[in-house]
């Protein structure tokens, strides 16, 4: 397809999203949402667990560390539901962008199933990064305050309990034939025809065994989901989890609160060398 082709199509299709296309997609997205909140019922407790970690990031941080913020954000409640709404808001965010790809490559005439699909994965793929994010703060909290050696013992057996849990909600969606982590898309993603930078990368890092462990662990993939690339098994069992998880769990601790100790060194240098 010759250049000017390609701009005659593109304004087509920026035509049809004009006129009434926005329209479809903003019907699908909510349609999306009313079919993937199904699945909240069942995933109390990944929302539970937000709670609990937002809570233990509001008391170390606001009322240990003697921090002077708005005080709109000393009520627990407000620091709660405000995470929860990043939560949400991602989520909405990911399933426009989502519907309005689907709207460039196949018009009107969408597939609700992907649609649906889609759904169930952001609200597991954003709720689950919430719930890192969270783990991060209490990272960072004990390097601040007493080190790195007791960061990487109080949070690693915390982080490898939290990503079986993990496993156990995939597992209890799998059992459903439901792949919240989508799995055989990443599988099949080596055949896809043209891939982005990052889809490239992701390719580069399932091919090897040592690089989904090395590489996935800390920075791509997170414990759980090298747990379910690795795993022999297609169900869970606490020996791969002791096996993977853990280990791999550890070695996502490490990296970060290397780099976090880094950062407060940094910090606390910029600190002394300004007073």
């Amino acid at each position: 397809m010759n250049i000017r082709a390609w701009f005659a199509k593109a304004a087509a299709k920026l035509a049809a999203l004009w006129n009434g296309g926005f329209r479809t997609i903003f019907s699908r997205v909510l349609h999306d949402i009313i079919i993937g909140a199904r699945i909240l019922p069942r995933m109390w407790d990944l929302y539970l667990e937000i709670v609990a970690i937002s809570t233990a990031n509001y008391i170390l941080w606001i009322n240990s560390a003697g921090l002077k913020i708005d005080t709109i954000w000393l009520n627990p409640f407000v620091v709660i539901i405000g995470i929860l709404g990043w939560d949400v808001a991602f989520i909405i965010i990911g399933l426009f962008l989502f519907e309005l790809f689907q709207f460039f490559k196949n018009g009107k005439e969408g597939i609700e199933a992907d649609g649906e699909e889609a759904a169930y994965f952001l609200i597991y793929f954003y709720s689950v990064g919430i719930v890192s994010r969270l783990v991060d703060g209490l990272i960072l909290w004990i390097i601040f305050f007493h080190g790195f050696t007791l960061s990487i013992a109080i949070c690693t057996p915390i982080f490898f309990f939290i990503c079986v849990h993990w496993l156990k909600i995939y597992q209890r969606f799998q059992n459903e034939g439901i792949d919240l982590q989508k799995i055989s898309y990443l599988h099949s993603l080596h055949k896809k025809p043209k891939k982005s930078c990052g889809e490239k990368t992701t390719v580069w890092i399932l091919k090897r065994k040592a690089t989904i462990f090395l590489f996935g662990s800390a920075f791509f993939l997170d414990p759980d989901l090298v747990t379910l690339l690795l795993r022999k098994k297609s169900h869970f069992t606490w020996r791969e989890c002791f096996k993977i998880t853990l280990p791999s769990a550890g070695q996502c601790i490490l990296v970060w609160a290397a780099i976090y100790q880094l950062g407060v060194w940094g910090f606390k240098y910029f600190r002394w060398f300004i007073d």
